[in-house]
């Protein structure tokens, strides 16, 4: 990178002076061309030496772009090289790690399965035996739900039944007071 930077420079530098040095010559053409009172032939030699250079000027300018733009395409293969087989490594750092894990597992399956099948039909028991143990909690839980709906519906109507109870108490309390002074009322008016 840093020598295409140098090579960059020199050519921004060869420019520079190629077009100082045409400069240079034009000047010069016209000056001799003032002195030595030219003819119309030379001003017309003169005026195509200056097209001809303008278009090698050109030219070298095309050049120098397509240079630059072949330079620019290599740098981008590379850096694509350098990505793909970035990728291309890490792919297969993963597929290693992946072979070793399927590895680990497979080695744990084999120790589980050379502990017997024993221990697998022990569990086996275990789970069917807690199984049942469930469904028959489960079955006690709905009979104890079952009596506590039960006892909660006949909670209720004692409840209701003792709600109207107190409210006919107090209805009976209320009349009672009622008649009283009235009675009192009455006496007193006498």
């Amino acid at each position: 990178m840093e020598t295409d930077e140098r090579q960059r420079e020199t050519e921004r530098e060869r420019e520079e002076t190629g077009r100082q040095r045409k400069e240079t010559d034009k000047r010069q053409r016209e000056t001799e061309r003032e002195g030595d009172g030219e003819t119309e032939k030379g001003d017309r030699e003169t005026e195509k030496a200056d097209r001809q250079e303008t278009e090698r000027d050109r030219e070298r300018e095309r050049d120098r772009q397509s240079r630059r733009d072949r330079e620019k395409e290599t740098d981008n293969r590379q850096t694509e090289r350098e990505e793909t087989g970035k990728r291309q490594r890490q792919r297969e750092r993963g597929d290693r790690q992946e072979t070793e894990t399927e590895r680990e597992e497979t080695d744990k399956r084999q120790r589980q399965r050379e502990r017997g099948d024993r221990q697998e039909t022990e569990t086996e028991t275990e789970r069917r035996q807690t199984k049942e143990r469930e469904r028959d909690r489960e079955t006690d839980g709905e009979k104890e739900t079952d009596r506590r709906d039960r006892g909660d519906r006949q909670d209720t109507e004692k409840e209701r039944d003792r709600e109207k109870q107190r409210k006919k108490e107090t209805d009976n309390r209320r009349q009672r007071k009622t008649e009283g002074d009235r009675k009192r009322q009455k006496e007193r008016d006498r």
